[in-house]
Order: structure tokens, then C-alpha cells, then sequence
């Protein structure tokens, strides 16, 4: 008597399903070779398969195109910083102007007087020089302040250092000798004066030529470095000028 096949179980092949030998691999079988015994195909998993070299960059938003995007825009977001010597000579002005404005607010009367003497008043009036002294602070402010008002302020600072070498040449060549006002109110005038608002020009100009760099803080701490080097050189020779002519005093006594 012949053995009846068993019946496969309900449920478990849909009926018209392809036999086995005919059924696709899954994409990770490794096919049998030639001459192998085994099934059709190999359950053996390719496990290279699944994972990725270290070189390639993950799938992800960070290194898709679209994260590619997203990083360039952040980058462009970022405000950049100028490079050093722009920085330098922005600090160097808003150094010397807010100098300059305290001087003039402290003594606006002196201001006045001095303006008369340049031939830019006919009467010492002490509205200009309170004026003065708070164009000079804001000028100050605005050096400070990222762009677009940095630049603004090196342009207001350009035209205010082109005045004061516009009044005080002629004033050099008729030989007037007179208390200035230009920093600390009472220094005389010499040919410092307009060299010094030469110096001034020639910083807003540098100012103006913003070198974007990338955000961080060392073009900041060499523009401190730069600004404080450029500022202590002068005050350090008149300090030590002014220690030599009190030495030879001291001898001569």
C-alpha cells in the first residue's frame, strides 16, 4: 500500500504559491556555488553587507544634500569678523576719539576758544563744543558695533580727521600757538597735530576694507594686542622724553 503524501498546513502557503527551488533569495543570501551541496540558495548572511566603511559619511540629515545646505547656510549666517589690522585700527580710533570727546565734554568753554583761534567760530560759543564731544563719543560707538555701523563710524571718523587737518595747517602756517583741544584739551598746537589726524585718515581707510575671517577669538585678541601696541608706542616716547628734560633739569639745578 503506497504511503499518501501529508498535506501541508492550512495557512502557511497561500495556495498557488510558487514551489521552493523557485522562490527569490532574500538580497543578503549568498548563492550556492557550483558542484556545493545545499539548498537553492544560502542563508548565509553577507555581513559586510550591512555594515558601512568608515570613510563614507552615515546616511543622515548632517551628510545628505539637504544637510549639506543646511551647513553652508549656517556658515553663512555667521557674522564674520574682520581680520586683525581692521580691528586694530577700529580700536585705535574709538581709542582716540573717546579720548578726545571726554576732553571736549569736560571742557567744552576751551573748545570754544580753540575754535575761535582755528577761524571756524567768530564767537566761542560752548554749544560747540558740547556738540563736538558727543559727535566724537558716538563715533566711538559706532567703531565698536559690528557692521554696518563700524563702517559707518570709520567713515564719520575720516571726515572728522579730514577737518581737523583742514584747520590745522592754516592755523601752523600763520604761526598760531594755542591750546588745541584735539585729545586732553590743553596740549598745544604743533605739526603733531595734523600728522596725528593724517594717522587718523589713513586707520578709517584700513577700516573700511573689512577682511571677512572665521568667527573665533583670536583675530580679536591680536587686534587688542595690535591696537594697545600701536597706542602704547606714543605715549611711552613722550613719557620718556618727558623723563629725560626732568633729568637734565636736575642737573642743571
Amino acid at each position: 500500500m503506497s504511503r499518501m503524501p501529508r498535506p501541508a498546513p492550512v495557512g502557511v502557503f497561500p495556495a498557488g504559491s510558487p514551489p521552493l527551488s523557485r522562490v527569490p533569495p532574500p538580497w543578503d543570501a549568498a548563492p550556492i556555488q557550483r558542484g556545493q551541496r545545499g539548498p537553492p540558495y544560502s542563508a548565509v548572511p553577507r555581513p559586510w553587507r550591512h555594515r558601512r566603511s568608515s570613510r563614507q559619511p552615515s546616511a543622515g540629515p548632517e551628510n545628505g544634500r539637504h544637510g549639506r545646505e543646511r551647513t553652508r547656510n549656517d556658515m553663512e549666517s555667521l557674522e564674520p569678523l574682520p581680520g586683525v589690522g581692521v580691528l586694530a585700527a577700529r580700536i585705535v580710533l574709538a581709542t582716540l576719539f573717546a579720548l578726545g570727546g571726554l576732553s571736549k565734554l569736560s571742557g567744552p568753554h576751551g573748545i570754544a576758544v580753540a575754535a575761535v583761534r582755528y577761524r571756524v567760530l567768530k564767537k566761542p560759543h560752548r554749544a560747540f563744543g558740547y556738540a563736538l564731544g558727543v559727535a566724537e563719543l558716538a563715533t566711538t560707538v559706532l567703531l565698536l558695533l559690528p557692521a554696518p555701523f563700524a563702517t559707518a563710524g570709520c567713515v564719520v571718523a575720516g571726515l572728522l580727521s579730514v577737518s581737523f587737518v583742514l584747520v590745522s595747517v592754516p592755523a601752523l602756517r600763520r604761526g598760531d600757538r594755542f591750546a588745541c583741544g584735539c585729545l586732553f584739551g590743553q596740549s598745544q598746537l604743533s605739526w603733531a597735530t595734523p600728522f596725528r589726524a593724517v594717522g587718523m585718515v589713513t586707520a578709517a581707510t584700513i577700516g573700511l576694507l573689512a577682511t571677512p575671517v572665521a568667527p573665533g577669538v583670536e583675530p580679536v585678541m591680536g587686534a587688542v594686542g595690535l591696537a594697545t601696541i600701536v597706542l602704547g608706542l606714543p605715549f611711552a616716547t613722550n613719557i620718556f622724553q618727558r623723563m629725560q628734560a626732568f633729568s637734565r633739569k636736575e642737573g642743571h639745578a
